[in-house]
């Protein structure tokens, strides 16, 4: 993105000398392209240190409950959500965060995907759903069917998302890493509602796992 930003020359008679074409410099241009592209930097590296910090998270969990093999969700979500919460701070709105967990331990194969969706889409929510508003509500949901399935909700009541959105032809980083992990890593469902806010579910068989 910078290097489109900024034409840089080579001077012919010295291949080592840059020179900024006088196009590039009119008007500030540099400057204001710098500003546009630094501020996309940050907003991709503020995106992976939340990643990084998901992932800690879950190793945290790991060590903490003395199973390395499994990861008791309840406790996760919470402090997801209260980690999330310290990052995403809102000004100027109330936001009620809601866990329903059951005490459920999922192995690592499993704990990590929907530990890493949950932080994409918790993230995409503080972000996004409560422009404008003076309050808002997220609402986690975890739990598992008779079945053996594992079902993860996690619903905000925002503003919603964009009319005729599809996630299928999304092209935001955060919600393609989401759909692969639910449909190619979890071998899941991932349905999208937005109605009255915006709601995702993934659905996956235990068994699979």
């Amino acid at each position: 993105m910078i290097g489109e930003a900024i034409e840089i020359l080579l001077v012919e008679d010295n291949p080592g000398d840059v020179r900024l074409t006088q196009e590039a410099l009119r008007d500030g241009k540099v400057h204001n392209n710098l500003h546009v592209a630094w501020d996309g930097v940050e907003a991709i590296l503020s995106e992976s240190r939340n990643r990084i910090n998901a992932m800690a998270l879950i190793h945290s969990q790991l060590y903490e409950g003395g199973d390395l093999s499994a990861i008791i969700m309840k406790g996760f979500m919470n402090n997801l959500l209260v980690q999330l919460l310290q990052v995403h701070s809102v000004p100027e709105t109330k936001i009620s965060p809601v866990v329903h967990a059951v005490d459920c331990s999922l192995p690592i194969s499993a704990a990590v995907p929907v530990g890493l969706i949950a932080n994409e889409l918790l993230t995409n929510a503080f972000k996004h759903a409560f422009a404008n508003r003076k309050e808002g509500k997220i609402e986690v949901s975890l739990g598992a069917s008779g079945k053996g399935n594992i079902g993860l909700t996690i619903s905000d009541d925002g503003v919603g998302l964009p009319e005729g959105f599809d996630i299928n032809a999304s092209k935001t980083l955060g919600l393609r890493v989401v759909k692969i992990l639910a449909e190619e890593q979890l071998d899941g469902k991932l349905e999208v509602d937005s109605d009255k806010g915006t709601t995702f579910k993934v659905e996956f068989e235990m068994a699979k796992r």
